[in-house]
C-alpha cells in the first residue's frame, strides 16, 4: 500500500475509540517511542515537546520516553486524521522511526491547563487502565 506513515500514542492506538479511523486497510509497522511530556484531560492524552529544564509543568525533568504505534495508512485515511487532530488543537510534526519518517500529532503549549494531570510513561497497559 502507498500512503503515509503516521505514529500514534493515544486514542488513534490499537483497541481505543479512534483507531477505527485509521482504516481497514491500515498497515501495522511496528512500535517506537519518542520523548515528549505526557498530560491528559481524562478524556485524551496530549503529548507537548519538553521545554528548558524549570518546574514548569511542561519542564524537561517531566519528559518520559512513550510508546508509539506506527502505521501506514491511504493518503485519504491521514488527510481525515490530520483534520480531526489539528480541529483538536494538535500540531502535525515529523519524526523518525524505525520505519521511516513519519507523522505525529504533538499538542501546542498554549494549550496546556491547570486541569491537566502528569501521565508518567504511556504504554498499552496504562492507557487501558485510564481510557477503558
Amino acid at each position: 500500500m502507498t500512503g503515509q506513515l503516521v505514529a500514534v500514542y493515544g486514542s488513534l492506538k490499537a483497541g481505543f475509540y479512534n483507531h477505527r479511523g485509521l482504516g481497514d486497510d491500515k498497515e501495522f509497522l511496528g512500535k517506537s517511542s519518542v520523548r515528549g511530556v505526557m498530560y491528559s484531560n481524562g478524556s485524551y492524552p496530549k503529548l507537548y515537546h519538553p521545554q528548558g529544564k524549570s518546574k514548569h509543568p511542561l519542564g524537561y525533568s517531566l519528559a518520559r520516553f512513550h510508546e508509539l504505534e506506527v502505521y501506514r495508512i491511504s493518503d485519504a485515511r491521514f488527510n481525515a486524521i490530520t483534520q480531526m487532530e489539528i480541529g483538536a488543537g494538535y500540531r502535525p510534526e515529523f519524526i523518525e522511526t524505525p520505519y521511516g519518517t513519519a507523522t505525529i500529532y504533538y499538542m501546542p503549549h498554549e494549550h496546556f491547563y491547570d486541569g491537566d494531570h502528569w501521565v508518567e510513561a504511556y504504554t498499552h497497559d496504562a492507557l487501558a487502565s485510564k481510557f477503558a
